[in-house]
């Protein structure tokens, strides 16, 4: 997994993320709460020999001695012989397993003194605890050494640092708990992500086209309403840029072979074909390009609903020669032109696939620079396929992280079966993570203006001689 991939899932699953931490953070308050308290407190209790002190000789045997046996001190502190007598100082209802699980000794490397430390449900109790067990140790230290009972201990055991009273309880610690559940929660926010996104089969990225073996023009954010017109309406947005991009990627997609009819459809509906075919072909007249934009969704038509332009007379129109093209061709700008659906027909698939419709295309490509082909999607319908075999190439879009693969894999077969050209892919509603709708810096000062801008009108296109096949 790349940066690119793992940034994705991060700005996929934010919001599960943070809810997740904030889950951790409820949980270890609650839990901080819900336990009781335990406060520990450390006493220290020095070693040393008994002996002619004025003798070097002497002094140095007697702290090697007490150095090599500390450890068994340590280690003795929480025997029954100390802890029963600590039961019995205190006077405790708590056996002597229960304490040895609240007394701990420790004697640091390279010292004689032997550190205990007793915890406790308060602050006085622990002291309590520490203070007599760190006390009966010294005692039974001394016992135990003396050779004989009477005789004096060779050992001097001399408690040198009583028990402190702690401020605050060791356990719960309630910052680092909540800091704790907070990390668990991103964590497993984190990892649901990443296993989500291991098993979901959806289209992701530009990474996710090439596994099959396709190529993005270009990606279109999620920032608009899809019911706008942005190229028009907002020239200088981000989202109007990124369809001058795919204008460009267009060009360079088809640099071997032109490309002067193009199909544009996709998987299902619902994916923004309609809405990238108004938009890419206004980007087009924008340069100064004659497009026609043919509205062949025969089943669910939106392009003149869109535009505000008349539904017929249309492509089934023409189609049957009821007028001729010229006169079902809407100007919508001065190098724009739209040919609506016209009157829905019962057999669209049939009537795209006819002679007609093929000498009504060609017919248009005298007219215009490009004919742009909204079209059905592939999988429902068989009318793409149909008009993917007459026109030079085809553009597909595809909801970013919603269209899924085998979808996908389904249409590239449909296609390849009438031999049709895939100029590219449009990656549509594309998740990106610093998108602005704002104008960028270094836009002109003035608006940028499509050509003849004024109410859509009726106004037909008049063929040209020197421009017809």
């Amino acid at each position: 997994m790349n940066w690119n991939r793992f940034r994705t899932i991060l700005l996929e699953n934010w919001l599960l993320m943070t809810g997740a931490a904030l889950v951790g953070v409820v949980l270890a308050g609650v839990i901080s709460l819900v336990i009781p308290p335990r406060y520990s407190s450390t006493s220290q209790l020095f070693v040393s020999a008994r002996g002619d002190t004025s003798r070097l000789d002497q002094l140095s045997q007697g702290g090697t001695f007490s150095s090599e046996r500390v450890k068994s001190y340590a280690e003795l502190a929480r025997s029954p012989l100390v802890l029963d007598s600590v039961k019995q100082v205190l006077q405790s209802s708590e056996s002597v397993a229960d304490l040895q699980g609240l007394v701990s000794a420790d004697a640091p490397t390279d010292t004689v003194i032997v550190e205990v430390t007793a915890e406790g449900p308060s602050s006085d109790a622990a002291v309590r605890l520490s203070d007599a067990t760190v006390t009966q140790l010294a005692r039974t230290v001394e016992a135990i050494e003396a050779p004989s009972p009477g005789q004096p201990s060779p050992i001097r055991a001399t408690v040198v640092a009583p028990a402190q009273t702690p401020s605050s309880p060791d356990w719960p610690r309630i910052p680092v708990n909540l800091v704790v559940g907070a990390l668990l929660g991103l964590a497993i926010g984190l990892s649901v992500g990443v296993v989500r996104d291991a098993l979901t089969d959806t289209v992701r990225g530009r990474v996710g086209l090439e596994a099959l073996g396709l190529s993005a023009v270009a990606g279109i954010g999620t920032s608009v309403d899809e019911a706008t017109l942005v190229v028009r309406d907002n020239p200088r947005s981000r989202t109007a840029e990124e369809f001058r991009k795919l204008r460009t990627g267009l060009d360079f997609a088809a640099v071997d072979k032109a490309a002067k009819s193009i199909v544009v459809t996709s998987c299902k509906a619902g994916e923004g074909k309609s809405y990238v075919t108004l938009n890419l072909a206004l980007a087009l007249a924008e340069m100064g390009r004659r497009v026609c934009l043919v509205d062949a969704d025969l089943r669910r038509p939106t392009v003149a609903e869109r535009l505000g332009v008349a539904e017929q007379p249309g492509l089934t129109t023409a189609i049957v020669g009821r007028i001729p093209l010229p006169q079902a061709l809407q100007r919508v700008n001065g190098n724009m032109w739209v040919l609506p659906a016209g009157e829905l027909p019962p057999n669209p698939s049939e009537l795209l696939g006819s002679e007609r419709a093929q000498g009504v295309l060609q017919e248009l490509q005298g007219f215009v620079d490009i004919v742009l082909i909204d079209s059905p999607p592939v999988l429902p319908v068989a009318d793409s396929t149909v008009l993917a075999s007459r026109a030079d190439a085809v553009l597909v879009v595809v909801q970013d992280r919603s269209t899924r693969n085998e979808d996908l894999r389904t249409l590239q077969v449909a296609l390849s079966s009438v031999d049709a050209r895939i100029l590219g892919v449009v990656l549509n509603r594309v998740h990106l993570s610093s998108r602005e709708d704002s104008a960028y810096d270094y836009a002109p000062s003035r608006s940028v203006e499509n050509v003849d801008r004024s109410d859509v009108t009726d106004t037909h296109i008049k063929p040209s001689p020197t421009r017809r096949r």
